[in-house]
């Protein structure tokens, strides 16, 4: 299945990149539920109860490995989507008593595949206006107020 998939990408029919992707990872969805039903099929026949199962959850794609039981990636479930939030599993930013530095670098490097994302598909690439302040940290704001009594005028 993925031979034809790789075929038609390398053989320049028109298909691109994403798309590409896209089909990698439905074939592997469909291959990995036929896999879970055959194992669970096995061990139903072996233990005579439906006690234990094989659970799938998602595949992840593309996925990048900064470590030891460390990674980041996108989700899919079900089917390919690309538009998904990141997956983070162990990397350093979501412990504590880690280095502001390596904190910093770590969020950077997630936030920057993340933009190269959103700029392949079409979209700004900062979605917020402005950063959320540190705690500590100056800031302007406006406080806006609802004048009723103007209202009250006109009608």
């Amino acid at each position: 299945m993925l031979q034809k998939c790789d075929e038609t990408y390398d053989n320049g029919n028109g298909i691109s990149k994403e798309e590409y992707w896209s089909r990698i990872v439905n074939i592997s969805i469909e291959v990995i539920e036929r896999l879970r039903d055959e194992v669970n099929d096995f061990l139903r026949n072996d233990n005579g109860s439906t006690y234990l199962k094989m659970a799938y959850e998602e595949v992840l794609f593309s996925v990048v490995f900064t470590g030891k039981k460390k990674y980041y990636s996108i989700s899919h479930r079900r089917e390919s989507n690309f538009n998904n939030k990141l997956f983070i599993r162990g990397v350093e930013i979501v412990k504590r008593r880690q280095s502001k530095y390596f904190r910093e670098v770590d969020r950077y490097s997630c936030e920057e595949a993340d933009t190269k994302q959103r700029i392949k598909k079409g979209l700004t690439p900062e979605p917020y206006l402005y950063e959320i302040p540190e705690p500590d940290e100056r800031f302007e704001y406006i406080i806006a107020e609802n004048d009723l009594s103007c209202l009250s005028a006109f009608s």
